[in-house]
């Protein structure tokens, strides 16, 4: 009998000793996790970047899309959750739990779309920041796919999946409206003057926002790439055989109606109204004027291939492949000054002059630009 609870003793110092060794290994794991997230004295900087950041943000886990700017916030998703922070502190308005949710959010001017997987979706109203339907996409199982594409109407959603379903909802129920089958199962989507317009290959389809019905089509002997929007009547299409190339395409004529030839771009933004854009050739960032087709100023790095860049009113902050920010003035394409970040995929963004910079995937760097 002594030796029988000599034994139980000795047994449960034994698994005592295995639960404390679980917890210190877990304690470790989270403290090596979490030193990829340092509180920053002084980042490394140059010209007139500032010192010190205006305020830090730990996210606790890592970084999985890209930062979006909102009116009055900077939505920021993690593996588990997306934070609403305020651009001008740093402080959490807001979070959801989005721990289902097997890819990025789409965004419109009023929803928040996350992915479920197979086909399944859940939109969040971006006024109150809750759940404000979900569709199952309850379909046999050979019928299912993931979602590829969302474009929003003003009072619809359209939604493709890589089963080439089209699907059309209304956004304030949830009710399915229409669904066809689409030509491919990657299309470029945008909303245009009453019609879905829809992009690949060589041809653009236009269906009835209403009905699904297709009613025009224009075939080109180009293939097709990015839909970026100019306006409600027109839009700029990006050639793939082409890189050089983006067909301005007129909506009402149903026609292309001008060809800007630009360099191989791979990241393009409006800026001036709407006269010029800016756009990323390798180690250059280059502003150009639509209107008179000539360039306004470049910029360039160190043989650095730029990756993304954001815009205020004032500068524009270009990130390299190697993770280093470039401030320029957007005037002129004058560098400014630089800050050195740690490795990560993530872009900057900026909000009412705020600049917000993903240090690391698990750091975050606010900036005030007005002074």
């Amino acid at each position: 009998m002594a030796f029988q609870r000599f034994s139980n003793l000795r047994f449960g110092r034994i698994w005592l000793l295995v639960v404390c060794l679980l917890i210190f290994l877990t304690l470790l794991f989270r403290t090596c996790q979490n030193s990829f997230a340092p509180v920053l004295d002084q980042p490394n900087v140059t010209g007139s970047f500032p010192s010190k950041p205006d305020w830090q943000f730990d996210l606790s886990n890592t970084l999985e899309c890209e930062l979006m700017p909102l009116v009055n916030s900077v939505m920021v998703t993690t593996q588990d959750k997306s934070f609403f922070l305020n651009p001008n502190n740093g402080q959490v308005l807001d979070q959801l739990d989005v721990s289902m949710a097997t890819d990025c959010p789409f965004i419109s001017s009023d929803w928040f779309v996350y992915p479920l997987g197979k086909g399944s979706i859940k939109v969040i109203s971006k006024d109150n920041r809750r759940i404000h339907w979900i569709d199952a996409y309850n379909k046999p199982e050979y019928l299912q796919g993931d979602v590829n594409n969302v474009a929003f109407g003003d009072t619809q959603m359209f939604v493709l999946r890589s089963n080439k379903q089209l699907t059309t909802y209304d956004l304030e129920s949830g009710v399915v409206l229409w669904e066809v089958e689409a030509k491919k199962k990657f299309m470029n989507m945008i909303v245009a003057e009453e019609t879905l317009i829809m992009a690949g290959d060589a041809a653009i389809f236009a269906y009835d926002i209403n009905s699904g019905d297709v009613v025009w089509t224009y075939q080109l002997e180009d293939t097709l790439g990015e839909i970026i929007p100019e306006s409600n009547k027109s839009f700029l299409l990006e050639s793939y055989s082409r890189p050089d190339y983006f067909l301005e395409f007129d909506v009402i004529e149903r026609n292309v109606n001008n060809v800007l030839v630009l360099p191989n771009i791979n990241y393009v933004q409006d800026f001036f109204e709407k006269n010029g854009i800016i756009y990323i050739l390798g180690d250059s960032l280059v502003a150009f004027d639509k209107e008179a087709k000539k360039i306004i100023w470049e910029f360039h790095s160190k043989d650095t291939e730029l990756k993304c860049f954001a815009g205020s009113l004032d500068y524009i902050f270009v990130k390299d492949k190697e993770n280093t920010i470039y401030k320029i003035s957007i005037f002129d394409g004058r560098l400014l000054g630089t800050l050195k970040t740690q490795r990560n995929q993530s872009c900057p963004v900026v909000v009412n002059e705020n600049l917000v910079v993903p240090f690391s995937n698990y750091l975050l760097l606010g900036y005030k630009l007005a002074r």
